[in-house]
């Protein structure tokens, strides 16, 4: 069994994602899009909620670890939208993860696009995003300068960034975009007990939990817009 500090991608990475697991209804098959070590996926198929779970990620060390877990597990680069295309084929899923894995890549628009094109009738795509409109922005601004770190809201290997009106960018145009929960911090590099206290009640002040929102869950489905 490799080690976690073997892999190239981030520890958080890593681990059972309660907020993605929370949007999804029982179904046949599911394709996790950056699965890392399949620890996702395992826990679907453990829970029953699909038969067939595909994980797809560019570390072939991750994928390794993966095929023990999964029904299948490809190494694929999402910087090259037509192999992972061709990879996909005929290949159709009533689920789509994409959980913290647009914002690593080169063009996402694009490859939303192609796995939209491979969801079953009635299928949706479920995405994780961080914020980058979080409060603690406004301290790194004044600062003029912006931390470079291995995970979070400025993980050094981000090459996209979304403020919550960007997100509806990765939307299809005969897709329906929807905000379906948000996670809450106060600080970017640790999750504290402030964390579930007074976010508790902040979460409830429609501006201002808007610049406590540290990540975004939205599905993509349907022929319209609407935010939550």
């Amino acid at each position: 069994m490799l080690q976690k500090n073997q892999y190239n991608n981030p520890i958080s990475y890593q681990n059972v994602r309660p907020e993605i697991l929370r949007q999804i209804k029982p179904c046949i098959s599911i394709l996790d899009v950056g699965c890392n070590n399949g620890a996702l996926g395992e826990q679907i198929l453990f829970d029953g909620l699909a038969k067939n779970v595909i994980g797809v990620d560019y570390n072939p060390m991750a994928i390794e670890v993966a095929r023990g877990k999964l029904t299948e597990a490809f190494v694929v680069d999402l910087n090259t939208p037509e192999q992972f295309d061709i990879l996909l084929k005929d290949k159709f899923f009533d689920v789509i993860i994409c959980a913290d894995v647009l914002e690593h890549i080169n063009d996402p628009v694009t490859i939303v696009q192609i796995l939209s094109s491979h969801l079953s009738p009635g299928g949706y795509i479920v995405i994780s995003l961080p914020h980058i409109g979080h409060y603690s922005l406004f301290f790194h601004f004044m600062r003029n300068r912006l931390p470079r770190r291995d995970r979070g809201i400025y993980d050094k290997t981000h090459k996209q960034f979304f403020f919550k009106r960007n997100l509806k960018e990765l939307c299809p145009k005969d897709m329906e975009f929807s905000i379906v929960d948000r996670n809450y911090r106060l600080f970017d590099q640790k999750q504290g007990k402030w964390d579930l206290t007074w976010v508790r009640f902040v979460r409830f002040i429609p501006w201002i939990r808007t610049f406590v929102t540290y990540q975004f869950i939205f599905t993509l489905r349907g022929i319209c817009y609407r935010v939550r």
